[in-house]
């Protein structure tokens, strides 16, 4: 309530617009997770970014305010040590989703507009449900009552009144216990609510290996997102480096060309390291995007460590203006 009277005060007296029209050139990348009509049935609907039509009148927006560009001129302004001149923008798209293709690539086509989408490998073309949406059922399913995270000192209480905050509590305690292996606490966070697996569904949640490469022909990019989108922190170093080069060899080896860019899984300060961004360079990538928030006035300085503008909650372009007009450079 007080964000919402301060972000009205700063609407109406002006110094939003003033901020809007005074933000400095450089790279502003709008990342997005699933798009389309969160009418429920979602595993995991806090992933939900915005529904299509309103993904579309950002686009618009976007292409009318910024030069829009892929992940080719992206690696070209930081291998040439460029510091942006104009305001570039670009969309990038987290974990692979199959509305990715469904519904934002349509709306790309249609504006002639390119996005990445960095893909988790192990979850492409198959039926697996990655460890957040199996959480996030099982939250769902348990609808009122009370869950134990293994390395966590209190239970966490869940409500169906506020599922979308139940279930954003029980993941980011998950991602606090750094202790425990995740798949050792998704199985006990399963055992604690007896509901069918929502493995057994059948649906497909991923994009295949054919709608990539449709796509990549459609002019859009790809990049690695790892191979099982664990938490990078979490791991030693040597699986670290097999999840971040496996991942590249695979996606190299499906689109028939160098894959150049990383997305940290998750992206938080505290889900990579010092180390991970020197195996990205290891590995053969260019350039690696965190998920911390944020433009960037000189990309080529902080190359493995690109800041992107999250666009969740089905915001209005006036909200995503809202978000440039504040967004912290680096």
């Amino acid at each position: 309530m007080k964000r919402a009277i301060l972000n009205a005060v700063l609407d109406a007296t002006g110094i939003t617009s003033y901020r809007w029209r005074r933000q400095p050139a450089g790279l502003y990348c709008f990342n997005f997770h699933r798009v389309g009509n969160d009418d429920g049935s979602a595993f995991h609907p806090n992933l939900y970014s915005c529904t299509g039509s309103r993904f579309a009148e950002i686009v618009a927006f976007l292409r009318s305010n910024f030069e829009m560009i892929g992940i080719d001129q992206v690696v070209q302004l930081v291998e040439s040590g460029t510091v942006p001149d104009r305001r570039y923008g670009m969309i990038s798209f987290d974990d692979g989703y199959v509305d990715g293709y469904e519904v934002a690539y349509q709306v790309l086509l249609r504006h002639g507009c390119p996005a990445v989408f960095f893909l988790p490998t192990d979850f492409i073309d198959g039926r697996e449900v990655p460890w957040w949406d199996r959480i996030a059922w099982r939250v769902a399913q348990l609808g009122n009552g009370t869950l134990q995270v293994p390395g966590a000192d209190q239970s966490i209480r869940i409500t169906r009144a506020d599922l979308k905050g139940s279930i954003r509590r029980v993941l980011r305690v998950v991602k606090d216990s750094p202790s425990v292996p995740m798949l050792e606490k998704v199985v006990a966070i399963e055992t604690q609510v007896d509901c069918p697996d929502i493995r057994e569904s059948g649906s497909r949640l991923f994009l295949s290996w054919d709608q990539v490469r449709e796509m990549r022909r459609g002019g859009m990019w790809f990049g690695s997102h790892s191979r099982s989108h664990r938490i990078l922190s979490h791991l030693s170093e040597a699986e670290q480096l097999a999840e971040l080069s496996e991942s590249k060899r695979i996606l190299e080896a499906q689109i028939r060309e160098p894959v150049d860019a990383l997305a940290y899984p998750l992206g938080g300060l505290d889900t990579y390291t010092d180390f991970t961004k020197r195996a990205a360079k290891a590995c053969g990538f260019k350039i690696a995007f965190n998920f911390h928030g944020g433009m960037n006035r000189d990309p080529a300085a902080h190359r493995y460590d690109i800041q992107r503008i999250t666009i969740e909650g089905n915001m209005s372009v006036r909200l995503v203006r809202r978000a440039v007009a504040y967004a912290l450079s680096s």
